[in-house]
């Protein structure tokens, strides 16, 4: 603030160079904004840098049946979601012709924080339907699988990428119960 000479006002004074830095400084705090958490949000750009914790949990319900002498049998697992397949996996015993599994994960919820991006605790909730395609096999297989995954990411992660996350660690785990429930 200045007093002009003789007139007893005060005149006020913007300092140009000042207000210069201020709006650039704004502007590179925007561009920084922009770039880390707009741009991966909408999938322009992928900037992860986050620290993840996901747990699971999950129930089934299973029905075999066998109509032969073995009690193990060889398969061939395809697990799709919207008609796209996600896992293939085959296993084989003892030279025996495949049984075809069919698992059909359907749209998982999500509940809890997965917006903000600094901080997302989550949970999905998914199930997935299994059975045996050809039913003139000697083994068939139908039933469910319930399951929850917990998540908890720290850090610069996108919406998009925490939900895939969760998801690849529940296909993980329908992949594994198969696995576990028909390897020898």
């Amino acid at each position: 603030m200045k007093i002009a000479p003789g007139s007893g006002l005060a005149v006020f004074t913007l300092d140009v160079n000042n207000m210069k830095r201020k709006k650039l400084a704004l502007l590179v705090i925007g561009c920084v904004f922009l770039c880390l958490v707009v741009l991966p949000e909408i999938g322009v750009v992928d900037v992860n840098l986050y620290k993840s914790m996901l747990s699971t949990s999950q129930s089934s319900n299973m029905t075999q049946v066998n109509r032969g002498q073995e009690e193990h049998f060889s398969y061939h697992l395809t697990i799709k979601h919207n008609s796209e397949t996600l896992h293939k996996h085959t296993h084989s015993y003892n030279n025996l012709p495949p049984i075809d599994i069919e698992a059909v994960l359907e749209e998982p919820i999500y509940s809890g924080n997965w917006v903000l991006p600094l901080v997302k605790t989550f949970k999905m909730t998914y199930q997935c339907e299994f059975t045996t395609r050809d039913t003139q096999n000697i083994h068939a297989v139908n039933g469910n699988i319930e399951g929850e995954v917990t998540a908890k990411i720290h850090g610069l992660c996108s919406r998009r990428k925490a939900k895939d996350l969760a998801f690849e660690e529940a296909k993980k785990q329908i992949a594994s119960y198969f696995q576990k429930q028909f390897n020898p």
